[in-house]
């Protein structure tokens, strides 16, 4: 920003701040003359600054139908306002913004086209002086097709989540399903005894011959119960050597012996 930028743009702080933000703005005097526009208005507009600035800014915005648009107050009074909230009016102008404003003396919204024919939205706001005469009118210009794109893409970021957790939570139930099959009196009774044995914190033995189910036994347990929540922790000590029972029963510390680099935590521990 040059000096001549800043002397024009005396008493408004913000300009400086606006030369480096990716919205496009414009600033003119009372006379609807830029005395500003940062560098993203330039890239926008194909200008220079020195070709904007000191011109009318009808002028530059000329062949340009800019369509008055308003919010539907009842939903922003409730705190409901959304995109769908803006009524876009069929009268349109030739003026831009900035000029609507200052001859009505309020904020105006008005949407258009920008030059590579992308919806914008062009919000003009006013500043006065302590006469509440208008010194300035302070103009930003929103991409609504980049935002349209935007809400697009999370809207399906929204969908793709909410199926994840779909089959998620059918996962979930599916596990939690009992996985008992049959229907024999040995099974039944089993199936009663499940819910009563789950909810207490004592010991279970579960006896039986090799691949009669007992793990399956173990799991509807765990499911029932109030821990189902934390790890399942399974130990099959017919594959661990004897010497090595304890260490993975109880854990160890660290150089409790060659090779324990590192404490490692028992079955028991984590199960706890």
């Amino acid at each position: 920003m040059s000096k001549q930028d800043i002397a024009r743009c005396e008493d408004l702080s913000a300009c400086i701040v606006s030369d480096f933000i990716d919205t496009p703005i414009h600033i003119v005097d009372n006379k609807g003359i830029v005395v500003f526009v940062n560098h993203a208005w330039v890239n926008a507009y194909k200008l220079k600054k020195s070709e904007a600035i000191g011109k009318p800014i009808d002028e530059l915005m000329k062949n340009q139908l800019m369509y008055f648009m308003s919010i539907n107050n009842s939903n922003v009074n409730s705190g409901n306002k959304s995109e769908n909230d803006y009524i876009y009016y069929q009268n349109y102008s030739t003026k831009s913004a900035a000029t609507e404003v200052l001859e009505k003396k309020e904020k105006v919204s008005m949407v258009t086209h920008s030059p590579d024919k992308r919806n914008i939205m062009v919000t003009s706001t006013p500043i006065f002086d302590d006469n509440n005469n208008i010194i300035y009118v302070y103009t930003f210009i929103q991409d609504l097709t980049r935002t349209s794109e935007l809400k697009e893409k999370l809207e399906a970021e929204i969908q793709k989540n909410k199926a994840l957790l779909s089959k998620l939570k059918y996962y979930k139930e599916t596990k939690r399903a009992s996985k008992l099959i049959g229907d024999s009196k040995s099974i039944r009774d089993i199936r009663s005894l499940i819910p009563i044995v789950s909810k207490t914190d004592a010991s279970i033995l579960i006896l039986g011959d090799s691949g009669v189910g007992k793990e399956v036994v173990a799991k509807e347990i765990y499911s029932n119960s109030d821990r189902k929540n934390n790890p399942f922790v399974t130990l099959n000590c017919s594959a661990i050597p004897e010497n090595l029972l304890e260490s993975e029963m109880f854990g160890y510390e660290k150089g409790a012996f060659t090779g324990a680099v590192a404490m490692r935590k028992g079955r028991f521990e984590l199960a706890d």
